[in-house]
């Protein structure tokens, strides 16, 4: 169900589950769902949105943004 909301949906989630459940995985699922809604003739528009990912330890934020580099 999580799933469906998140990569379906433009619906706000709130996601609050313990250490290792998850929750990033559910970020990342969000993050592809907003970045496919920006193709157009199967060009990435990048100029059109932008999207911010907020970690609770800078580390986690570093390993994150080094999976879209």
């Amino acid at each position: 169900e999580l799933f469906k909301t998140a990569y379906y949906s433009n619906e706000n989630i709130l996601v609050c589950a313990p250490t290792g459940a998850g929750k990033t995985n559910i970020a990342m699922i969000t993050v592809l769902h907003e970045i496919g809604q920006h193709f157009k003739y199967g060009v990435l528009q990048k100029s059109e949105f932008k999207i911010v990912y907020v970690a609770p330890m800078k580390a986690l934020a570093a390993e994150v943004t080094s999976t879209f580099r």
